[in-house]
């Protein structure tokens, strides 16, 4: 398997923050930036504290709201993006920790309400029912966009996001409790907000023009394999643990970032492909539950 993002699984961070009978919602940062970057149309991959031989598969990696890590790996981290990483810093503490390693600015954090624009849509970056007086971003003095104190563009807060170069590599931080709050409650604005930052980070190795369709990669020599998964039921929920339907997605699109001579679908639905010069389209009648794109 490969993929645009690894989001980082760290043991240290995790023990700091469980009970000693109840782990519940440890993870929850790490599951909110996986929801997150999949209902943008990344493809995503978790990776734990050993497999660090695993990062030179991915383009970027994710440190979600991993405040308890040891100095010892945010050293690593650091060193993995002066050597030509890209790392995305989610959190506040998270990215205090990393910008006092770095030397980068900061100015302490903001308290009250904090509103995303995407461009697009406005909303709360909270869960509506949490009270104001929780919510704190961290203020990255320079950046790029907005925060906001309110849902107006004339209160603005602080920087949405910013990134360093740090070395050959770069750091990229997001100064608030993203996955958090995306797990408590996802939105059009949330994700319009993580899609801008990624965008600019690193390009997608695979694109496709319908929402609710999940991407992973994998490689064998050289061939690749790329798996479209239709969740039009949505993966949020868990209300529902199996559905007598889900509906098809209808003509779907898919860029492949890469310059391949030869694709198939071993399904045999009805597609059709165009090659170019620096990437594949196919175009696809109907996803209805899985398919694969076999590259080479």
């Amino acid at each position: 398997p490969f993929a645009d993002f690894g989001v980082l699984f760290d043991s240290d961070d995790f023990y700091a923050k469980s009970k000693i009978f109840n782990a519940g919602g440890c993870i929850n940062p790490i599951i909110g930036m996986v929801n997150a970057l999949l209902d943008v149309g990344r493809t995503v991959n978790i990776l734990l504290s050993s497999q660090e031989d695993e990062y030179q598969n991915h383009k970027a990696l994710v440190v979600a709201q991993l405040d308890k890590m040891s100095d010892e790996r945010i050293e690593k981290l650091i060193t993995y993006a002066r050597n030509g990483g890209k790392l995305l810093v989610v959190g506040e503490d998270a990215s205090i920790r990393f910008l006092d390693k770095t030397g980068g600015k900061y100015n302490g954090k903001k308290s009250g309400r904090v509103y995303i624009n995407s461009g697009e849509y406005f909303s709360l970056a909270h869960d509506a029912r949490m009270k104001y007086e929780d919510m704190t971003c961290l203020d990255l003095v320079e950046g790029e966009g907005y925060l906001y104190c309110d849902r107006s563009i004339n209160y603005p807060l602080a920087p949405a996001y910013r990134i360093d170069k740090v070395g050959k590599g770069c750091i990229a931080y997001l100064p608030l409790e993203f996955g958090n709050w995306y797990l408590a409650q996802s939105n059009l604005a949330k994700q319009g907000y993580i899609k801008n930052i990624t965008d600019v980070l690193v390009e997608s190795s695979v694109e496709v023009d319908k929402k609710n369709i999940d991407i992973t990669t994998q490689r064998d020599g050289d061939t690749v394999i790329v798996n479209l998964v239709n969740i039009n039921q949505s993966r949020h929920s868990l209300s529902y643990t199996s559905y007598d339907e889900v509906m098809p997605i209808k003509d779907v699109t898919i860029k492949i970032n890469a310059p391949y001579k030869s694709v198939t679908l071993p399904f045999n639905e009805k597609h059709s492909v165009e090659y170019k010069e620096d990437s594949v389209v196919i175009k696809l009648d109907q996803l209805d539950i899985h398919t694969v794109i076999i590259c080479k």
